[in-house]
């Protein structure tokens, strides 16, 4: 079980600081890590130790920054790549040419919001495209409402491809939950291997392809799986393990 945090469990939030996950929803999770019957692990673009905040006081299994760091028992990354301090004063350069862009700076990557002027987007866009061809070590991650400046060799993708191939993951079958481009790219990794990918509508997926009509209906859901124990260990383990 692979779980997006914002836009997947946690609702999206003009400040990225604000985002929460509710104490029902952490007791939830707790639960179904606890024993490991559906191998959870967060995958999310936030810096681990954020990442770790949203979730207080729970550790649970985690890729972050968009697979640049992991806290995943026998499972360790590639090298992350290019520091983005390296590049901070050509990041904040762009940032003061878009006045109400919310600039998030992470251990590895800086990540542009544009919620609160959605106009500006355009804007930003090419400015970083400019970016990225002189400085070919990063690309830009789409989001909702955000382009994010990353290492050009990370990515949830690839960090979810690596876990796959753990023997404690490699056995079983991957579900993967989530709402943005970032994680439609780890969704075709996944299903590339025989699992199932579930969507969450927003900016990104439209009803007509979401399996969820937001994080409400994913929390509930979680809930529902946490309160049939008997499920769990039959049905929904036999569909993520293969019986």
């Amino acid at each position: 079980m692979l779980l997006d945090l914002d836009g997947t469990i946690a609702d999206i939030q003009a400040e990225p600081s604000e985002a929460a996950i509710d104490a029902s929803t952490l007791v939830a999770l707790a639960n179904l890590a606890a024993p490991d019957p559906l191998g959870l692990v967060i995958v999310t673009g936030r810096s681990l130790a954020d990442a770790d905040r949203m979730l207080g006081p729970l550790k649970l299994p985690i890729i972050a920054s968009h697979g640049a760091e992991a806290r995943v028992r026998g499972f360790s990354l590639p090298e992350a790549g290019p520091s983005i301090a390296a590049v901070r004063e050509s990041i904040e350069e762009i940032a003061a040419r878009c006045p109400g862009v919310l600039v998030e700076w992470k251990p590895y990557s800086a990540a542009f919001h544009f919620r609160a002027v959605p106009e500006v987007g355009p804007r930003v866009w090419e400015a970083l495209c400019a970016f990225t061809q002189a400085c070919p070590a990063f690309r830009i991650q789409g989001g909702r409402m955000v382009f994010e400046v990353v290492p050009t060799g990370i990515s949830k993708a690839l960090a979810v491809e690596h876990l796959l191939q753990v023997p404690r993951y490699s056995r079983r079958r991957p579900i993967y939950v989530g709402d943005d481009p970032a994680d439609e790219a780890a969704m075709a990794i996944v299903e590339a291997v025989g699992g199932t990918a579930l969507r969450v509508a927003g900016e990104h997926f439209g009803p007509s392809v979401a399996d969820f009509d937001g994080p409400a209906a994913v929390r509930t859901w979680l809930a529902a799986l946490l309160a049939d124990t008997d499920e769990i260990g039959g049905s929904v383990k036999a569909a993520i393990v293969g019986g």
